[in-house]
């Protein structure tokens, strides 16, 4: 008579949403190394995914940060949607990212087409009072341009936009009363 081995408890599982999340960071990731720069996770993710640092040409760090926060997945539909891909932001993302002094940049991954977009989010918002969500709602729709692509062109374009913020501040900040 021979014993039937039970079945061995269940083990944690790797899933599709999380190979397409690392898929995202490392495509990302790629293009941020391409450009010279560094991008650091945040390992406590309340609204940011990665902390890009820049260089300057002679490889020395530059004040400030450029902040991403990543969406991915297989149905994110990249070339889709005439105007752009369509994005529903929750409004606690909104609320944090719309005041924070430095750019935020939403970046949407296709992890079938392996393509990534980005909208500057405060640019977004600023350009167009009308887009800001309605009193009670939930989302915010955003709509992504397919034209954003996510390479060296955005890592400049941050990169400036950084700068922009920093002689902004200039001789506003104190760290002595």
């Amino acid at each position: 008579m021979s014993r039937k081995t039970p079945d061995p408890p269940p083990r944690k599982r790797r899933t599709r949403e999380h190979v397409v999340a690392d898929m995202s960071r490392v495509h990302v990731e790629a293009v941020v190394v391409d450009a010279g720069f560094t991008a650091e996770p945040v390992r406590s993710d309340y609204g940011y995914d990665l902390v890009v640092t820049t260089y300057d040409p002679d490889g020395y760090v530059e004040p400030g940060r450029v902040l991403l926060q990543l969406k991915a997945g297989d149905t994110i539909g990249i070339g889709a949607t005439p105007g752009g891909l369509a994005f529903d932001l929750d409004v606690k993302d909104h609320a944090l990212w719309t005041r924070e002094p430095f750019p935020v940049f939403l970046v949407l991954f296709d992890a079938v087409a392996r393509v990534a977009c980005w909208l500057y989010v405060q640019h977004y918002f600023e350009a167009d009072p009308a887009r800001r969500p309605k009193p009670g709602a939930k989302t915010v729709r955003v709509r992504v341009p397919v034209e954003n692509r996510v390479d060296a062109a955005l890592m400049a374009h941050a990169r400036e936009r950084k700068a922009r913020v920093l002689s902004q501040a200039a001789g506003v900040i104190r760290h002595v009363d």
